[in-house]
């Protein structure tokens, strides 16, 4: 492992609570493919098991990340050869899709031509805090930064409300733990909102942006519940506006991962894929 977490840190520079997140929690020695020389690590990616919700049911996603090759060895090949070995992998085990989210713009033409094609993509909404407190409604709203680890009753609201989403990867409960870590690593935090029932009713992930915050990822029961949490949290990070990553909307959309069919009885558009640790 320590060869795997020496070239991740070469190539990518992550932060090294990140790092350590991975590394401690995610990665796993029968989940991860490389290629040595001379007995030394040159190349390595790993294949992370999901499922994701498809036409009222559920397939099995292998997510491709941690693709890196050294530096000197770079224009050689290698990562085909590696890709190459992952994709027998993953055949073998029968998975339906292959996914991977491009680090850079620029590796989208690249990954084109190992098979894959644009899957899923994302929206940006604004959000714009009210002067007036009276136009939105928190009075029967309990507002919670949620800096510790949060009840299990919040896994199972964000767990429902992903599975509400017709083509989205899901997460067990472990992946929504190491998210929150993630997003507290970088800054964000984990904001909830509870109804006059005490049940939760909204949940943000907040990561700090120039000027304003943005939110990663927001699930609500309601329209209401959504426009108390949001007016909530813009007020608590002192700013008055939040841009908020949303599925793909009819308006437009960004370009975010890449799949790989394997099971020919699939097809995916504008599928959305979140909370991913790329």
């Amino acid at each position: 492992m320590k060869q795997v977490r020496d070239l991740w840190q070469t190539c990518f520079h992550d932060n090294e609570d990140f790092v350590r997140l991975f590394f401690d929690h995610i990665y796993k020695e029968e989940q991860t493919l490389t290629i040595r020389k001379k007995g030394e690590v040159v190349s390595a990616l790993q294949i992370l098991p999901y499922t994701m919700t498809w036409r009222g049911g559920e397939i099995t996603v292998a997510y491709i990340a941690g693709c890196c090759t050294s530096p000197a060895e770079r224009g050689k090949g290698l990562m085909r050869e590696l890709f190459g070995k992952a994709h027998n992998r993953i055949q073998e085990k029968g998975f339906d899709i292959a996914a991977l989210i491009p680090a850079e713009p620029w590796l989208f033409d690249y990954y084109r031509t190992l098979g894959y094609t644009e899957a899923f993509n994302y929206s940006i909404s604004a959000y714009h805090r009210p002067k007036d407190p009276k136009d939105t409604d928190t009075v029967a709203c309990r507002f919670l930064s949620l800096n510790e680890q949060p009840t299990p009753q919040w896994f199972a609201f964000f767990r429902q409300k992903m599975r509400e989403r017709p083509a989205c990867i899901q997460h067990t409960e472990a992946d929504f733990l190491n998210n929150i870590i993630d997003t507290q690593i970088s800054g964000g935090r984990l904001y909830g909102l509870l109804n006059n029932r005490a049940e939760p009713a909204a949940l943000a992930f907040t990561l700090p942006s120039e000027g304003n915050i943005r939110i990663k990822e927001l699930l609500y029961e309601n329209e209401e519940a959504r426009q108390a949490l949001l007016y909530m949290v813009t007020e608590a990070c002192h700013t008055e506006e939040a841009l908020c990553t949303v599925p793909p909307l009819p308006s437009g959309s960004h370009r975010y991962g890449m799949a790989m069919i394997l099971n020919k009885e699939i097809q995916l558009s504008g599928g959305y894929m979140s909370l991913m640790l790329d």
